[in-house]
């Protein structure tokens, strides 16, 4: 099963992503990109590269841990060929 989620669906660093929410994580940041209406995230999440699209106000430096949030409501599964 292939779990997907849109970028702009991951909730980076405020309550929902608290330690004890559900499908909240700590991950890595490799890049925090200010592009004006918002701000773009790479994250390193267990080897793999996610990207999140959220609001300019949030920020972090590479290298940082925060934590995100994946609404159960944003998350899709896709059945592997």
């Amino acid at each position: 099963m292939l779990v997907t989620i849109r970028p702009e669906d991951i909730v980076v660093g405020d309550g929902s992503a608290d330690r004890d929410a559900e499908n909240a994580l700590e991950v890595l940041v490799k890049s925090c990109v200010y592009m004006g209406t918002y701000t773009n995230f790479l994250f390193d999440v267990a080897g793999e590269t996610w990207q999140a699209v959220v609001e300019p106000t949030h920020t972090a430096e590479p290298g940082a841990r925060v934590r995100i949030h994946l609404p159960r409501d944003r998350v899709w599964l896709v059945p592997e060929e």
